[in-house]
């Protein structure tokens, strides 16, 4: 352990920046590379690996071996011209003064593709296993446990400063009564509880800041992001209209229409069907100029993409089976580098010219983003943006 001499915190041997503080640990020391494994001696006499091939006479050996020869003097003689070329005295040095920092919007974080799970979950793994759970950095991606104030990996604090305002009137419609009724429960990734939140009887607002319910640590969420209502004996959850929305997990096939979007694991899926993608194809311009673009195949009548931010996609996956499978592995559509996906997660089929979405018993679920209130059942989970809720009404 590496103690941090501005605040005193304890840190793992291999952390850059103070988890308490962000000050640069400076005892971290830079690990040597490994040293290559040396190669195996050559067996003689060197034959082919195919049988139809005829061995390699001595004189063939002889001659390759001065072939080689030949070429490292070349390969030599080029690195002496190469470091003579570095070591003169041609050197770019930026000015200081002329570096800007971008800076940083005051709104919510795009849901998007995250990278691939081993890149998060193994950069601090030794702290992850205490940890409640992990969160990404802003800056580099790299995993935060939730207690923790800078990023170990690039000394980036978790969160901004944002100007705090004051309370306006809420302007739903109702007020809060001021006595529980039924409650949410935070939980981890892997099911266990972290925190219950009670539920007011008559409404709760859940969001950023100045809510019944915050979590002021998740960019992904807008300052009010949704609203817990009851009527009679129903639990009713409002979504408002925000960047990334509430997803409620599947527990049976639903019906999907072109837009919709769904998450599974650490992937956000958009859906669009046929007809809105020829659509596209028809497109004109203020001068009805007629937009160049590739010509859609019949047999296609459906889309998924992975979305990555407002507007933009990574892989756009073409559908022309009545069903398309979703998996880590298994399926015409995978994603092998998502450690939160299934083996086979979850299919999209289509009949009579619906389109449906239906988990497979997956271990993580799939989530379906809601386009208007919803009522609730006993034990629905909820995505409301890096928070997982399991509901109590």
């Amino acid at each position: 352990m590496i103690d941090c001499a501005t605040c005193g915190k304890e840190n793992e041997e291999f952390f850059k920046f103070c988890l308490g503080c962000g000050t640069e640990l400076a005892s971290v020391k830079e690990q040597p590379p490994a040293a290559p494994e040396p190669e195996p001696p050559a067996q003689w006499p060197l034959k082919h690996t195919s049988p139809e091939m005829e061995a390699v006479s001595d004189s063939m050996i002889a001659r390759a071996l001065h072939q080689e020869e030949r070429e490292e003097e070349v390969e030599s003689s080029a690195k002496i011209e190469f470091d003579a070329f570095k070591s003169s005295e041609l050197r770019f040095e930026p000015d200081e003064e002329s570096i800007e920092l971008a800076d940083v919007a005051d709104e919510p974080v795009m849901l998007g593709g995250l990278p691939d799970p081993d890149d998060i979950v193994t950069v601090v793994r030794p702290a992850l296993g205490a940890a409640q759970t992990a969160r990404q950095c802003r800056v580099c991606t790299s995993a935060i446990p939730m207690d923790y104030a800078f990023c170990a990996a690039c000394g980036a604090p978790t969160t901004l400063e944002r100007d705090q305002t004051a309370d306006d009137e809420l302007g739903f419609g109702q007020e809060p009564a001021g006595e529980s009724r039924g409650r949410v429960v935070l939980l981890r990734e892997d099911g266990v509880e972290r925190a219950a939140h009670d539920l007011d009887a008559v409404m709760t607002l859940i969001g950023r800041e100045g809510c019944q319910i915050n979590f002021r640590n998740d960019e992904f969420l807008a300052t009010r992001h949704a609203i817990f209502s009851y009527r009679g004996d129903r639990l009713i959850l409002r979504p408002l209209d925000t960047t990334n929305g509430v997803y409620l997990r599947l527990t049976e096939e639903i019906e999907l229409t072109s837009g919709d979007s769904f998450r599974m694991g650490q992937e956000l899926l958009l859906y669009q069907a046929a007809p809105e993608l020829q659509a596209a194809g028809r497109a004109e311009d203020e001068d009805g100029t007629r937009w160049l673009g590739s010509t859609l195949s019949p047999k296609v009548w459906g889309r998924l993409c992975q979305r990555l931010g407002p507007g933009l996609s990574a892989n756009a996956f073409l559908m022309k089976e009545d069903d398309i499978y979703l998996g880590r592995d298994r399926g015409q559509i995978t994603f092998p580098k998502d450690g939160y996906v299934s083996g086979c997660h979850a299919v999209v089929a289509r009949r009579d010219g619906r389109v449906f979405l239906k988990d497979l018993g997956s271990s993580n679920g799939t989530y379906v983003r809601l386009k208007e209130e919803v009522a609730l059942n006993d034990g629905d989970h909820l995505l409301i943006g890096q928070q997982l809720l399991r509901v109590e009404p």
